[in-house]
């Protein structure tokens, strides 16, 4: 929790509970999750009603801490910005050339995140 805590300071905001249970819970774990799987985790906390954890999720997603990924079934899953989302390799071959790997923000109804493959050459 101090981690969120923290994240939130850090981007000159005023943190509450709310926003620091949900920007936690969205941290860690390395899903996209939705309004339904914060609700269950936080569901022993009595005090984030249904409209809170929404609003919530809308104040994180505005002032960049998550970001939205738009699923099939067109609903949302947030995921946080905080979060390392880039890997590149750098081959040791004579060929030189970068491959990033980046998860894309959409998912597939089963919360699966796609993945793209950008290859660079490097003088």
């Amino acid at each position: 929790m101090k981690n969120a805590e923290k994240l939130i300071l850090e981007a000159g905001l005023r943190p509450t509970k709310a926003r620091i249970a949900e920007l936690a819970t969205i941290s860690h774990t390395t899903a996209a999750l939705n309004h339904a799987d914060i609700m269950n985790v936080l569901e022993g906390n009595k005090k984030f009603d249904r409209v809170t954890i929404y609003r919530v999720l809308d104040w994180l997603h505005e002032h960049q801490l998550v970001h939205k990924i738009l699923t099939d079934n067109r609903s949302w899953k947030f995921q946080s910005n905080t979060q390392n989302n880039t890997q590149q390799y750098k081959p040791t071959s004579a060929k030189k050339s970068l491959i990033t790997v980046m998860r894309m923000p959409i998912c597939n109804a089963s919360g699966a995140v796609r993945l793209f493959v950008s290859m660079t050459s490097i003088p």
